[in-house]
């Protein structure tokens, strides 16, 4: 699987290594780099992805040319020029190429050896903290207006291409609250929560809890892009003709350099799938996080992921204890279903039960990414976050001295 190195860029001063697996976890307190290390991973997949999926000599060239990896990086995830210096580094080892930077100069980007042959496309997704806006603001894909494409303005325009997927026939039923269920109602163009539980009454999201508009983008736009793999590709009739053209045997007729049989498919169906979610936990009582995340991660564990060297993933921040406990428990299940299947299942949901080896769960803090993954047991080690706790009990042990002496 990538992963990435970040020096001296915004908080972070030197992330180590940080390995993307599976299901790859940011926990640390606020401000200290979580979101500028995720959005930077996700610019590089995306490129990766980018790169892959088009004209790849062209779509290089520019992107190591005229700034424009930098410059695209601070525009889409709205990062200041306060947050890039001359000793900045960005060192990203992709699956099939890498993305080198430093300081603010051009990116270098390296293809591997393996490329041609296993080059395909992939379905990514970010969904920010700030998705509430979603249900917040009504009819958001017309209201909400931005001068250059960024990420906020990227989130709505896919909102409005994932709602179309969940209608009145076929409701998406909601993983927190199983009284509760969306669909979107073409015709009167609006986003609908039906309520089983009161006899199919419906209203709004934007008269919902703050905890349903802010979970209902995660379930409703994780479940459609995960159900995307193996599905065509949304490309334009421009860029098809691109591609054959950039595919074609070279005018003299000599051999062209040798491709995968299978290009074409994995080029036109998505062959896997990446999300990028920010702090999932927000507004949501502790049993909720827990179902929320069991969801995501059965949708990545269950879409079908047919490229081998690539595979589905998901990279979650959290502010959140819960959602680092509910993770060792999806690892923990994974061990208990070779003693006990039946009564595992019956404690966690299959689906989403995840193998030892498939989380990497960093604490970020100081500037530096630190790995929480036991390496013997291959669980996340909580003693770095316990730190809290212990001051928490100290100072409840200093009132208690000081009440009762």
């Amino acid at each position: 699987m990538p992963s990435i190195r970040l020096k001296n860029i915004g908080p972070l001063t030197d992330t180590g290594v940080v390995e993307m697996k599976k299901v790859t976890l940011f926990i640390g307190a606020q401000s200290t780099g979580k979101s500028t290390l995720m959005k930077i991973l996700c610019f590089c997949r995306w490129l990766e992805k980018h790169i892959m999926a088009g004209d790849d000599k062209a779509t290089l060239y520019n992107y190591t040319h005229y700034n424009r990896f930098l410059r695209e990086l601070k525009q889409f995830h709205r990062f200041n020029d306060g947050y890039f210096n001359a000793d900045s580094e960005i060192d990203y080892r992709g699956s099939l190429l890498d993305i080198t930077l430093h300081g603010t100069k051009n990116a270098r980007i390296t293809k591997h050896a393996d490329f041609d042959q296993l080059r395909c496309n992939a379905k990514l997704c970010f969904i920010p903290s700030e998705r509430n806006l979603i249900s917040a603001l009504r009819n958001a894909d017309r209201a909400y207006k931005a001068s250059n494409i960024d990420m906020l303005f990227n989130y709505v325009f896919e909102w409005a291409e994932t709602r179309g997927m969940f209608t009145t026939d076929k409701p998406m039923p909601l993983s927190f609250d199983q009284d509760i269920e969306y669909y979107y109602d073409a015709k009167r163009e609006k986003d609908i929560l039906r309520l089983r539980g009161q006899g199919g009454k419906e209203i709004e999201p934007f008269y919902a809890s703050s905890g349903v508009q802010s979970a209902l983008p995660i379930e409703v736009m994780v479940g459609y892009v995960t159900r995307q793999v193996g599905q065509a590709a949304d490309v334009s009739q421009q860029w098809l003709m691109d591609f054959v053209r950039s595919h074609m045997a070279p005018a003299d007729h000599s051999p062209a350099t040798p491709r995968s049989s299978n290009l074409p498919r994995d080029i036109l169906t998505y062959q896997y799938a990446n999300l990028f979610v920010e702090e999932p936990e927000q507004n949501l009582f502790p049993q909720s996080q827990w179902e929320l995340l069991c969801q995501i991660v059965a949708a990545v564990n269950t879409a079908p992921a047919p490229h081998a060297p690539h595979g589905n993933a998901i990279v979650l921040t959290t502010h959140s204890p819960y959602i680092l406990s509910a993770l060792n428990i999806l690892a923990k299940a994974s061990v208990a279903m070779l003693k006990d299947p039946a009564r595992t299942q019956a404690a966690v949901p299959a689906p989403a039960i995840l193998p030892i080896g498939d989380i990497a769960a960093y604490h970020i803090t100081g500037g530096q990414a630190l790995s929480l993954v036991d390496d013997e047991f291959g669980m996340i080690n909580g003693n770095a976050l316990d730190a809290v706790s212990d001051d928490i009990e100290e100072k409840t042990s200093i009132l208690n001295e000081i009440i009762y002496g």
